[in-house]
């Protein structure tokens, strides 16, 4: 699950690992899973250069870019179906990064009953929002509320 606190290998790297997925295409939960992570360094990218002084349109022009193909990843992993709901998760917290808050809210909520980790997704764009009650109704629903905390608390700093 995204939430934005994970570690990113150096920037070559990202790159690299990104363009691997355009010349390949394998079924099964494994090649979903590599789809997930690497949607993720693409969605965290994206909302990084986000908050880089490159002028509004710039950064937008960046960001749309990036999301794109962090979705498209989602999307992939979305056909296995023990992944849909993260995928799904994951996508909501890319909308969430670039303006699309509401429709991120009622999309981890349309989830967050198949995971922790989709509360905690939940709670976190509560918090980004100022919304710290419904955040800690949210870590509340979680079956290690301590856990959720901690990780709510990573990946705020």
């Amino acid at each position: 699950h995204l939430m934005g606190d994970e570690h990113l290998p150096v920037r070559p790297m990202v790159k690299e690992l990104t363009m691997i997925p355009d010349d390949l295409d394998f079924k099964g939960e494994r090649w979903g899973r590599a789809l997930l992570r690497l949607g993720n360094l693409l969605a965290i990218s994206a909302r990084d250069v986000s908050r880089l002084p490159l002028g509004e349109v710039g950064r937008r022009e960046a960001f749309v870019e990036r999301a794109a193909r962090a979705r498209s990843y989602y999307e992939r992993a979305a056909t296995v179906p023990e992944l849909a709901p993260i995928a799904q998760a994951n996508l909501a917290m890319l909308r969430h990064w670039g303006g699309e808050h509401q429709a991120a809210i009622e999309s981890l909520k349309a989830v967050a009953n198949t995971s922790d980790g989709a509360k905690v997704q939940l709670a976190k764009v509560y918090w980004d929002l100022g919304r710290e009650d419904e955040a800690a109704e949210a870590v509340s629903a979680t079956m290690d509320i301590e856990g959720a905390i901690l990780r709510l608390r990573r990946g705020c700093q």
